[in-house]
């Protein structure tokens, strides 16, 4: 019973995924075609994608005049494209600086060490 269930949740979540991937790539989508890929009827389907659209981050609507659905462009702004690229910036500074310093303690170490062994061979 309960592998029954996983394996349900498991096809709901990856037709979700699948889906909402699609919809991301293509601005007009025929219901009847989704319906297809999906295994449900046509009424199923619809309902089903509305599901998707309230559920997910979708800017998209049902024309059921033309059985499709409309997904909008989804394009950061300018402001959040910026914040993205440098989210990591500051990690990545410290790791860095993390490193170097690392560097330096080691070769330091590695002089001594030299310096230790020449001064005994004297």
């Amino acid at each position: 019973m309960r592998k029954k269930n996983l394996t349900q949740e498991f096809l709901t979540n990856a037709r979700y995924a699948i889906c909402e991937s699609f919809c991301k790539i293509h601005s007009t989508i025929d219901i009847a075609m989704m319906a297809k890929k999906l295994g449900k009827s046509m009424e199923e389907s619809e309902t089903w994608i509305v599901n998707l659209i309230s559920t997910s981050k979708l800017d998209a609507k049902i024309d059921s005049a033309k059985n499709t659905v409309i997904v909008y462009s989804q394009v950061p702004s300018v402001y959040q494209q910026l914040l993205d690229k440098t989210k990591t910036l500051s990690l990545r500074s410290n790791l860095l600086a993390s490193n170097i310093e690392r560097g330096k303690v080691q070769a330091q170490r590695e002089e001594k060490i030299q310096s230790e062994i020449q001064f005994k061979d004297l």
